[in-house]
């Protein structure tokens, strides 16, 4: 008969308040795309701690408010570059249906 084993993990120091930080900045982002708004949350704060040289900005309050700032502001910088890039393929799309209708028109005038 067959051992059954539970293996516990033990959940690494930091864990907890590094997601509970990564919980809170999704609710003031309310981002729609949620793995890469935590792409962003991570890189920059792997950035903030390598600048600061230090291991956890989290225990740092003047450090983590720069790093919150930081994050609002590349994250409103990348949804605009997104919603800029969007809105200029619907008006090439809606251009290029304009353009088709013309001279579907101008075919048909001269038949």
């Amino acid at each position: 008969m067959a051992e059954s084993s539970i293996e516990r993990y033990k959940v690494p120091d930091g864990l907890r308040p590094l997601l509970e930080a990564l919980a809170r900045e999704i609710l003031r982002a309310q981002p729609t795309d949620l793995v890469n708004f935590s792409l962003l949350f991570f890189n920059m704060m792997q950035q903030h701690c390598l600048r600061n040289n230090i291991e956890d900005i989290l225990k740092q309050p003047e450090l983590y408010d720069s790093f919150q700032n930081d994050l609002q502001k590349q994250y409103h910088k990348k949804k605009n570059e997104l919603a800029a890039q969007s809105s200029s393929s619907s008006l090439n799309e809606a251009a290029t249906k304009i353009q088709a209708a013309f001279r579907g028109h101008i075919v048909s005038e001269y038949d």
